[in-house]
């Protein structure tokens, strides 16, 4: 129950790093080199939030995954 509630937690956590990344990207590059570096500030946003976020967010999925497989296994052998 409790683990519920942590794992959606983190995942709320890792969207809004990602969003914060991605903006902080647009607003950098915008800022430092008008269309041309808003557009490569949005590039590279992405790509960190790819590797920083993606990374973390396939581990809780992972996870979760994982927890319903043990789940599933745990009903079934109790049938």
């Amino acid at each position: 129950m409790i683990k519920n509630f942590l794992i959606k937690i983190l995942e709320t956590i890792v969207f809004i790093i990602i969003a914060i990344n991605i903006l902080a990207g647009m607003i950098i590059g915008g800022n430092a080199g008008g269309f041309g570096g808003f557009i490569l500030g949005t590039l590279l946003g992405l790509i960190g939030a790819a590797f920083f976020g993606g990374i973390l967010l396939i581990m809780l999925q992972n996870n979760e995954l994982l927890k319903e497989i043990r789940d599933n296994t745990k009903k079934s052998q109790s049938d």
